[in-house]
Formats: structure tokens, sequence, C-alpha cells
């Protein structure tokens, strides 16, 4: 029998309670709500209802998490940290840089897809081969 108190059914379904999860990964309120509502929703129900109480659960952290980061980037670009300034513009030109070599990348992807596209055809005119010698 459950304890409707201390320990109910929908708080006792797997092999831990989502309590007990939430304390050990140190999640905030926000996100620990996320996994309350989605673990136990199956349990109580009300799946639906749930389902969107951790959606607005979520929202809120997104909320609250974008706003830390544009807070962090405005003290940044007012020249308030001088720690975070170097962390971002080395962040920015590491993401100019991966920018640029999947760019290269892409492109020589494009030149080997026509140079085979090419081969390809040149092999077209001669009829079309069976089995794994149209791959090459």
């Amino acid at each position: 029998m459950s304890d409707k108190i201390n320990h109910p059914r929908h708080y006792t379904a797997g092999s831990i309670e989502v309590y007990d999860f939430i304390e050990a990964w140190n999640l905030d309120f926000a996100c620990g709500n996320v996994i309350k509502y989605v673990a136990r929703a199956p349990y109580k129900g009300s799946h639906l209802e749930d389902l969107k109480k951790a959606a607005w659960y979520l929202k809120r952290a997104i909320d609250k998490e974008e706003a830390r980061i544009a807070s962090k980037v405005a003290d940044v670009l007012d020249g308030k940290n001088q720690s975070d300034a170097y962390q971002f513009h080395t962040a920015v030109a590491a993401t100019a840089q991966q920018a640029w070599i999947d760019q290269k990348n892409m492109l020589l992807r494009y030149k080997m897809d026509e140079e085979k596209r090419k081969e390809l055809e040149s092999k077209a005119m001669l009829g079309y081969p069976k089995g794994p010698d149209l791959l090459g």
C-alpha cells in the first residue's frame, strides 16, 4: 500500500523517486519541475496537463538562461568583465574558424561530387555498367 503523503504511487513508479534524481543532479526549481512533471505524467491520470506544466517550466528555464547569457554578453560588450570578454572573443573566433572549415569541406565535397558526376556521365555514354562498377 502506498503512503499518499510521503510516497504516493506516482512518486515511486521507477526504481528511484523523482525527487532523489532532481536532488542528485542539483537541478534548479524550474528544471526539477520539468523532470518531475514529465516523469510522473503517465502515472497521475493527467498526462497532457502534466506535459503542459513541464513545457511551462521548461520555457521559464530557457527564458532565464537566455537572460543570463544576454546579461553576460552585455557585460562583455560594455567592457565590465575582461575575462569573459576574452572567452567571448575566443568563442567567436573559434566559431568563425569552424564555419570557414565547414565551408571549405562543403566546397571540397562539391568538387568531388562534381568529379564523380562527370565520371558517371562519361560511363553512361558508354552504356550503364551493372553492379558496383557504377559507383567506382
